[in-house]
C-alpha cells in the first residue's frame, strides 16, 4: 500500500512503514489545525521530502535487481551485509 501510494517498486521494503507513519503525520496535521486543505500541504511537504529518499534507493535496488549481471551483484551486496551482520 505505501509503495502504490508513494510511486514506487518495492524494491525498498518500506512500503507499508511508509503507509503507517503518513496516516499519523497526516492524523497529527489534521488534529493541529482542524483545516483539511492547510494540513494536506503541511503533511505532503513534509512526506515528499521524507520519501524521497526511499524511492531513490527502490530505483537503485530496482535496476540491480533486472540488471544483466543483477544475480551477481546482489548476491555480492547480500555478502556484504552478511559481513557486516557477523561483527
Amino acid at each position: 500500500m505505501g509503495d502504490a501510494a508513494h510511486l514506487m517498486s518495492p524494491f525498498a521494503g518500506t512500503g507499508a512503514n511508509l503507509a503507517m507513519l503518513d496516516a499519523t503525520e497526516l492524523a497529527r496535521e489534521l488534529f493541529a489545525t482542524h483545516d483539511p486543505v492547510t494540513a494536506i500541504k503541511a503533511y505532503e511537504a513534509e512526506m515528499f521530502a521524507r520519501a524521497k529518499a526511499t524511492a531513490e534507493e527502490s530505483a537503485r535496488n530496482l535496476d540491480l535487481c533486472i540488471s544483466l549481471d543483477g544475480a551477481e551483484r546482489l548476491a555480492k551486496q547480500m555478502a556484504i551485509y552478511g559481513a557486516e551482520q557477523s561483527c
